[in-house]
């Protein structure tokens, strides 16, 4: 078995699975290392835990046929204030927003495309004993709890945001702890959602219904503060509590699917290489999923990524040349610092009880709403355009 590889990926994730087909395109070999099982086995039900793609991460997925059948388009948005008075809505109808993807459906599709792949080879099930930075002439390496080294000229953490990889390579993160949960599920709407995705900030904390699929399924997404103690309520309970909270805009709103938490920490990492790793998607930043842009902003770092490390190979430069690797970062970590920071004020804007920022947030929505040209400019932002 050849253990001398051109990169090594460390995380079989969304970005990480994406990347490594984007660089078998290209010619590279690769070692592609995952704690988990692989491939991922498709899902038989509706998603409880999804993502939002736009416009770029959709054609970026289907030109690596990784797209799943079953993913959800979205034609219009809808967002209120239920403190307030404010209100926007935007979306055509016929138009396509963006789509709402199950996480296990799109994994699913990736690794069925990374299976047989010549120039990609699959550690699945695998923990990191030990790792190596290059030095000169020497490769890095990577010990596997197996016993197995593996050597290559750079290695990617896409292990996630709590990189194991970032982590030994001492590379330091700023980090925002919101002191909130997102409690996720799939939920049943006694209306139909009318492929409209619909968010309600309420004193219990934004609420999120997006479609999956063409009637009265959803998934739920609901950032709240510690410490409400609501997963430990019974289902009767937790239902009574977020139609409470949500309102009647939709009707009765069931759960289908045991609710799941997960805390919301906001991290942006100070360097995204150093000694030859290299940070991707989550590992280096993960932001409030207020808008669902955190995976699209994984995907546009693998686009960039896999264009400099393709014109690098073509070049017949080092792929750990630390110009190039600076490229990538000037690239991507402004554009996911904006992003991190425009999120951050979304969520101090919109979790305030302080009536004049109350006031604030409810002029702004409505200015929104009655600008044309500003209701363009958000709709190519939900795009990706």
């Amino acid at each position: 078995m050849n253990n001398h590889f051109d990169l090594i990926i460390v995380g079989a994730g969304m970005t990480g699975s994406s990347l490594a087909l984007a660089l078998a395109k290209q010619g590279l070999n690769l070692a592609l290392v995952d704690r988990m099982a692989l491939p991922c086995p498709a899902s038989q039900s509706l998603p409880n835990s999804v993502v939002a793609l736009n416009a770029q991460s959709r054609t970026w997925l289907q030109e690596q046929n990784s797209w799943p059948v079953r993913a959800t388009a979205y034609q219009g948005m809808r967002v209120w204030d239920q403190q307030s008075l404010g209100l926007i809505e935007f979306g055509e109808p016929g138009s396509t927003l963006g789509h709402i993807v199950g996480n296990q459906d799109l994994l699913a599709c990736q690794h069925q495309q990374l299976q047989g792949h010549k120039q990609i080879q699959i550690f699945d099930l695998c923990q990191i004993r030990h790792w190596r930075a290059a030095q000169g002439s020497q490769p890095a390496m990577l010990e596997l709890d197996s016993g197995e080294q593996l050597q290559a000229t750079l290695i990617v953490a896409a292990d996630g945001k709590h990189s194991q990889l970032r982590q030994q390579a001492g590379i330091e993160i700023k980090q925002t702890d919101y002191q909130q949960q997102a409690l996720t599920a799939l939920v049943a709407l006694e209306r139909p959602h009318q492929q409209i995705c619909h968010q309600a900030f309420t004193e219990q904390g934004p609420i999120a219904i997006l479609p999956v699929d063409q009637g009265h399924h959803a998934a739920l997404v609901w950032s709240q503060d510690l410490g409400l103690g609501r997963m430990q309520l019974t289902k009767e309970q937790q239902e009574a509590e977020l139609n409470q909270a949500f309102g009647p805009q939709l009707g009765r709103i069931s759960l289908q699917s045991p609710l799941q938490s997960t805390p919301l920490v906001a991290q942006h990492a100070k360097r995204y290489h150093h000694q030859g790793v290299l940070l991707l998607g989550d590992a280096a930043h993960s932001i409030h999923p207020l808008a669902g842009q955190g995976v699209n902003l994984g995907f546009a770092d693998v686009r960039t990524l896999s264009q400099l490390l393709g014109q690098a190979k073509q070049a017949g430069c080092t792929l750990n040349d630390e110009q190039l690797l600076d490229r990538y970062q000037r690239q991507r970590q402004l554009d996911n610092a904006l992003t991190l920071q425009l999120m951050t004020g979304f969520k101090q804007l919109f979790g305030s009880h302080n009536p004049y920022w109350r006031s604030v947030r409810s002029s702004g929505l409505n200015l929104v709403n009655q600008q044309g040209w500003l209701k363009t400019w958000f709709t190519g932002l939900a795009q990706g355009r």
